[in-house]
């Protein structure tokens, strides 16, 4: 069984749940996953239990860049030595699924709380979000047919939803993202027929031009925080 999860932002307990009940053999995570490697209370190296479980995750907003980026300049994609099957999925990285499906990752996405954060230490506005000199990172869209993607935030045109506008707190920042721009570049150069995000914390699904996308709820939310990967 193949799980895709949206937001778990560290509670690991839910997840730990899940994995129980569900003894999925992969998940697929949509980022916010909470990676915050050294603290008391999140670190998922000491409070995650995959058992045999692989989960495949990407950045959301609400990780720690900075430890990522030392991480990758180290290429150690793996969680920990203890979890050598919990693994972080660079933006433009792909796997290849056993039914020969093959998945194309693509964290990143803007904090619009992020005035109530400080730069470097739970906030990284340099980092964040996806940009266009994290396409030079994908793979030639001539040599490779990807199936699916799973990202943080959703591009301009699956008209995904959060919060209502008028009900934002007016210390929300209404910048525009500038991961959206690039993730409908990514739509339209790969033209995938799944698409799974997570970061409005609302299930939500739809479909565009053939490719049908689901965005998940959060670990905390609704029971619609997961779902089982839709068969070819």
């Amino acid at each position: 069984m193949i799980l895709i999860v949206g937001d778990t932002h560290a509670n690991w307990g839910q997840v730990n749940k899940l994995i129980e009940i569900q003894q999925p053999d992969l998940i697929l995570q949509c980022g916010d996953f909470g990676f915050w490697p050294g603290h008391r209370l999140y670190d998922p190296a000491t409070k995650l239990h995959p058992g045999s479980t692989h989960i495949h995750w990407i950045d959301g907003n609400h990780d720690d860049h900075q430890a990522i980026q030392k991480r990758l300049r180290a290429n150690q994609l793996h969680l920990s030595e203890g979890l050598p099957n919990v693994v972080f999925q660079p933006r433009g990285s792909t796997l290849t699924l056993p039914d020969g499906r093959t998945i194309l990752f693509a964290g990143g996405a803007f904090s619009v709380d992020n005035r109530m954060r400080l730069p470097g230490r739970d906030w990284f506005p340099d980092l964040e979000v996806l940009t266009e000199k994290d396409l030079k990172n994908f793979p030639d869209p001539t040599s490779i047919k990807i199936d699916i993607v799973i990202s943080h935030t959703a591009p301009d045109e699956f008209s995904a939803d959060g919060l209502p506008l008028d009900l934002w707190p007016e210390w929300w920042d209404r910048d525009q993202d500038p991961s959206t721009k690039v993730l409908s570049k990514v739509l339209h150069v790969y033209k995938p027929s799944l698409w799974f995000f997570g970061h409005f914390h609302l299930y939500q699904e739809g479909s565009y031009e053939g490719c049908r996308w689901y965005g998940l709820d959060h670990a905390k939310g609704s029971t619609r925080w997961w779902m089982e990967l839709p068969g070819a």
